[in-house]
């Protein structure tokens, strides 16, 4: 049942993924061939799906999201991070470890 409701909603949320960034590029090509429109309005569309994936696991009983961090090229974006924390309604911070062990390594110390 886990693995069903898993694949449900990871469907749903990449149906939700390709309709928003369907609809966030043809709006932005009609209205102008700007690259940095368009570049925008994707960006927006991850970070609104983000938030909807950091939702569904709330619903699904896991604590709420209280801060997030980034790591990567990404992360060195100010307009990407702040965007992000617009949308996501959380604090966005730029980790100072980038190896993915670290992140494994805080949630075990904070739930062993």
């Amino acid at each position: 049942m886990v693995l069903t409701h898993s694949y449900s909603l990871t469907h749903s949320l990449t149906h939700s993924l390709l309709l928003t960034l369907s609809l966030t590029l043809t709006h932005s090509l009609l209205l102008t061939h700007s690259y940095s429109l368009t570049h925008s309005g994707i960006l927006q569309s991850i970070a609104r799906i983000e938030k909807q994936g950091y939702d569904a696991l709330t619903r699904l009983g896991a604590s709420p999201v209280t801060e997030v961090y980034s790591s990567g090229g990404g992360s060195k974006n100010e307009m990407w991070t702040r965007m992000r924390q617009r949308i996501l309604g959380v604090p966005t911070k730029v980790s100072t470890n980038v190896e993915a062990a670290y992140g494994s390594a805080l949630l075990a110390k904070k739930y062993l």
